[in-house]
């Protein structure tokens, strides 16, 4: 929107004042969006709602410590975590073996197969998988193709067993 306005000119001096008015001239009005800082409080985007996350309900995995299934043996260490199209977590790269780094290698294995403790912060994370799973796994190498991940093997049906 433009406006309107006359610009005046006064002289002085010894002379008196003197006005001299120039022919209107479009002055162009600057849009509030420019400034941010002059927008109305209605104009402002409300920040992003905010949900409460209680203590216990949510902990970190990175870095964490990860078991065999006897809970005693340290298999090594959850260093990424993959997700699929949806966000959804589906496996876990583990950096497994070696001392101090050296010898090292990192595997993905799948999602369904770490057991977690919840409302214990402190815990650490146990593997289904067995040591010699662990160890034929092949090596997780990040690309942009196929990653093979190690799935937890199907439990045996014990449901048709005669009693």
């Amino acid at each position: 929107m433009m406006r309107r306005g006359a610009i005046a000119i006064l002289l002085g001096g010894s002379w008196g004042a003197v006005a001299f008015a120039t022919p209107t001239m479009d002055i162009p009005e600057i849009a509030p969006a420019a400034f941010p800082e002059v927008q109305s409080k209605a104009q402002q985007k409300a920040p992003a709602p905010v949900a409460p996350l209680p203590a216990g309900e949510a902990v970190a995995v990175l870095g964490k410590k990860v078991l065999g299934p006897n809970d005693k043996d340290v298999v090594g260490q959850i260093v990424d975590i993959l997700i699929d199209k949806d966000g959804k977590p589906t496996a876990a790269v583990i950096d497994v073996g070696g001392f101090l780094g050296v010898g090292s290698r990192k595997i993905a294995v799948e999602w369904q197969s770490l057991r977690f403790k919840p409302g214990d912060r402190e815990a650490p994370i146990s593997l289904t998988l067995d040591r010699e799973q662990v160890q034929s796994a092949p090596e997780y190498k990040e690309s942009g193709s196929v990653t093979a991940v190690v799935v937890t093997p199907p439990q045996p049906d014990h449901s048709d067993a005669p009693d």
